[in-house]
């Protein structure tokens, strides 16, 4: 007997079952693709994810609780400005007067100015009634600043106030210095750290006795940790030169490296001295009493961020050495 035949098209049937395959995967890749992934719900004691602001936009680091003192506050805004479409709230302008608040003799002209592209407002009356700024007024007698930001988008900073002291300048110091109350007796300091220049970068890589050297050459004395402790915290004895809280923007105290003396309006204290914390540590006369041939460095340098206060005196160096981040300020008994 013949074999059967078989149909033709059974030839070609592991062919076509193996398109079918292929047909149908594809189908199912693309099919998946569009289709909308489920996302879990986050544990019920996740803190989810806040994307910081750069330096420059970061919200001032002020401690409401307890109000700066003397010649910083910050005081609530009372009529919060219309947001318009686009507000963002994290974007604060910058605003800040020169130069900043404290004691001034004689008198004073102030500017206000802004980083960003922003709208300036202040007052010399109160903390509601502000006005736009348009041009530097001067003070002559004892008087309060209030000021604040509205940005392109909006976003109005708290209202800060500042106390401007005026007093008649006793010219009981020469060479760029400020007189300093030091236990009931006046001690010139200089306004900025060694060469005792605005501008000008501070010196640093000298040892101690090469400090007490420059300052003799001057006829001055390196100053003390007494004397030097005195001029940064002024009459309210503050923790910072501007005041009780901290803030990154004021001083040169979260960066790579020194700045320029006198760059940053606000690191002034209450006595008209600049850069006391943050930029280069500052050699003093004071020998610390733990630690044997050591003396003790004040202020920070230009990465101490918080910690470089008026009141931080717990590092200490050996004086025959020099180091890159540590300068000097000269001071000199009132004659």
């Amino acid at each position: 007997m013949a074999p059967i035949s078989q149909p033709r098209w059974r030839r070609f049937l592991p062919w076509i079952v193996f398109l079918v395959v292929i047909i149908a995967a594809l189908c199912f890749h693309r099919c998946s693709e569009n289709k909308t992934p489920v996302i879990p719900e986050p544990p019920k004691d996740s803190i989810p994810a806040v994307r910081s602001a750069p330096l420059e936009t970061a919200v001032v680091a002020v401690d409401t609780a307890k109000p700066l003192h003397f010649h910083a506050k910050t005081i609530a805004v009372s009529e919060p400005v219309e947001k318009p479409s686009g507000f963002t709230k994290d974007t604060l302008p910058y605003v800040f007067p020169n130069p900043w608040g404290g004691r001034h003799f004689d008198s004073v002209t102030v500017g206000l100015f802004c980083r960003e592209d922003c709208l300036i407002l202040y007052s010399l009356e109160d903390s509601v009634h502000l006005r736009s700024y348009e041009r530097p007024f001067t003070f002559r007698r004892t008087s309060r600043l209030w000021f604040a930001g509205v940005s392109a988008k909006g976003n109005r900073t708290p209202v800060t106030r500042l106390d401007y002291v005026i007093e008649k300048n006793p010219g009981k110091c020469k060479g760029n210095s400020m007189p300093v109350s030091v236990h009931g007796r006046d001690v010139c300091v200089d306004v900025y750290e060694w060469p005792n220049r605005d501008n000008a970068q501070p010196r640093v890589m000298v040892n101690r006795e090469q400090a007490e050297d420059s300052c003799n050459s001057v006829g001055k004395h390196l100053c003390s940790l007494e004397e030097w402790r005195a001029g940064c915290q002024g009459p309210e004895q503050s923790r910072y030169p501007y005041g009780d809280s901290y803030d990154e923007r004021y001083c040169a105290a979260q960066q790579s490296g020194s700045s320029r003396s006198g760059r940053l309006p606000a690191c002034r204290s209450y006595y008209g001295l600049y850069d006391l914390t943050g930029n280069v540590w500052e050699w003093t006369s004071t020998p610390n009493p733990e630690r044997d041939n050591f003396f003790f460095v004040a202020g920070g340098n230009w990465d101490a961020a918080e910690k470089g206060t008026c009141g931080l005196a717990k590092y200490s160096f050996y004086p025959q050495n020099a180091y890159p981040g540590v300068g000097f300020r000269c001071c000199a008994d009132v004659k």
